[in-house]
């Protein structure tokens, strides 16, 4: 099926250059809400089988594991666990921002395995699972989950279109 924006008014400019050239996905449909555009860090899209969630840059399906504590500095996935799920990396000192009319909380945090700094949203490290491509959810299992995304803009009410 072919993605369908269905994001507010005010944003489909922004969405058309990028999902111009957006690949089909199979047979489900995972529909860019807001997408990660330079300057963006994080998106989002609705799938079939997990509501709307965020995304890495490449529409991929952002997780995370149960047993990851970035407040604490701890993290399940290490290792051989890496090369299964990649964590969305930032550069020290980068600003991350979510698009416009997006709500959540977006930081970064040193892993002490050396791996670099790891963006995190509303407090989940984050990851991308090697076997996904934009939209798909192969990634979950009983500990991995899928960072899920507000239902609805938070858009202020001064920004939306008027009739």
């Amino acid at each position: 099926m072919r993605r369908i924006a269905i994001a507010a008014p005010f944003l489909v400019a922004a969405l058309t250059p990028l999902l111009a050239g957006a690949a089909p996905c199979g047979s489900r449909s995972a529909a860019p809400v807001a997408t990660p555009t330079p300057g963006y860090t994080v998106g989002v899209i609705d799938t079939d089988t997990q509501g709307r969630v965020f995304t890495g840059p490449d529409f991929n399906v952002l997780y995370h594991d149960d047993g990851d504590n970035p407040a604490k500095g701890t993290f399940d996935c290490v290792a051989a666990c890496l090369k299964k799920y990649h964590p969305l990396l930032t550069h020290p000192g980068a600003t991350l921002a979510l698009p416009p009319g997006v709500a959540g909380t977006l930081a970064a945090v040193v892993r002490p395995d050396g791996v670099g700094d790891q963006v995190t949203v509303n407090g989940f490290a984050v990851y991308t699972f090697t076997g996904d491509q934009g939209g798909d959810t192969s990634g979950l299992t009983a500990t991995w989950h899928a960072v899920p995304a507000p239902i609805w803009p938070t858009t202020p009410q001064s920004q939306l279109p008027t009739h």
